[in-house]
């Protein structure tokens, strides 16, 4: 798993696996901190410099081959799409070997009946209706009939809770979590946005904002609005994961953050539109909300948000009503074009009613 989001939406895979089963991650060397509370071992490789590019090279295979050539596995599962990961694991020994093979990654086309609904939930045309977790989980073929959240670690709260005094918030204190930024620069939203939204969930709680060093612009733009305790880019993996297990609510788009808060058991607020299609991506779990558009064309393929105009995100004041209704237990009725669902897992999967 190269991908903070990828990884934490691996999580109900994990956890289905492991109600009979050993589980081992390869990982991106950064997402470790989490990995590790997900599986029984680890291997984290630094994917950037082995891969280098979009093209696999007989190193870079070696050099993966190399680190897991003592893994003993009964079943290899990859859910990569990158081609000298899928290479890699048509080498390992494994009695049944299961995902995206390296030819036919290679030329883009699905290696069973999985891969292709994965194809079409990935790659951006958003055709099929099921959440990728739900998609994962059938590589297990079982389910846990309680699927418990991940549990943080000691040395992960120590840390949250140290930087958090550091910054001036008072000790166990319920804070909401806004997610001002995003992997993908089309899904981030505007700074008026986050902005009221802070404004709004400081009625109720104190406000952390949280984010990559890339997007501390962006954060202290935000934090201008109101009185916040801006945390963006002075967070490693371990740090976050702390900080979202202490929130009592976490708001964002479809980012990575998310889904960790999700995977937690923390209650989310999802702000969904353009490409970020709800019933695939969304968090996990029961008791989540988001907020997406409900007009046909929704959502849209990732090669068309260059052309989504400022009409098509979420209108400020709509964002702000809906974390304070959140926060406060009230009722809230969503402009028109808008829609709010909330999650539910049932017998097969995540369910979404409004």
């Amino acid at each position: 798993m190269a991908r903070l989001g990828d990884l934490a939406q691996a999580w109900p895979l994990t956890a289905a696996l492991r109600s009979f089963s050993r589980v081992t991650l390869v990982v991106n060397s950064g997402l470790a901190p989490l990995a590790r509370i997900m599986a029984d071992e680890v291997i984290p490789v630094d994917l950037k410099r082995l891969l280098g590019g979009s093209k696999p090279s007989i190193e870079s295979i070696s050099s993966l081959q190399h680190l897991l050539s003592t893994t003993d596995a009964d079943k290899v599962i990859n859910l990569n799409f990158h081609p000298a990961i899928a290479a890699m694991a048509e080498t390992i020994p494994a009695a049944r070997r299961l995902g995206h093979r390296w030819k036919d990654v290679v030329e883009r086309r699905p290696s069973d009946l999985i891969t292709e609904e994965l194809f079409q939930t990935s790659s951006g045309s958003r055709t099929s209706g099921r959440s990728l977790c739900d998609i994962w989980c059938d590589y297990a073929g079982a389910r846990q009939p309680q699927l418990q959240p991940l549990k943080p670690t000691e040395e992960a709260l120590v840390r949250a809770n140290a930087l958090l005094a550091a910054e001036g918030l008072q000790p166990g204190a319920k804070f909401t979590v806004l997610i001002v930024g995003a992997g993908l620069a089309g899904r981030i939203l505007p700074v008026e946005t986050w902005g009221m939204a802070a404004i709004a969930a400081s009625q109720s709680s104190p406000v952390v904002l949280i984010g990559t060093a890339a997007e501390k612009a962006l954060g202290k733009a935000v934090a201008q609005h109101t009185d916040v305790t801006n945390l963006v880019g002075k967070t490693d993996i371990e740090t976050l994961t702390g900080i979202l297990a202490l929130a009592k609510l976490v708001v964002g788009v479809d980012t990575g953050a998310l889904h960790v808060a999700a995977a937690l058991g923390i209650p989310t607020v999802g702000i969904y539109y353009g490409s970020m299609g709800f019933r695939q991506t969304g968090p996990y779990g029961s008791g989540h909300i988001v907020m997406a558009p409900n007009q046909a064309g929704y959502p849209v393929p990732e090669s068309a948000l260059r052309y989504l105009s400022a009409s098509a995100l979420p209108q400020p004041d709509a964002v702000a009503e809906l974390i304070a209704t959140r926060l406060e237990n009230r009722s809230f009725t969503p402009p028109p074009g808008l829609g709010v669902w909330t999650s539910k897992i049932g017998d097969r999967g995540i369910e979404w009613t409004n």
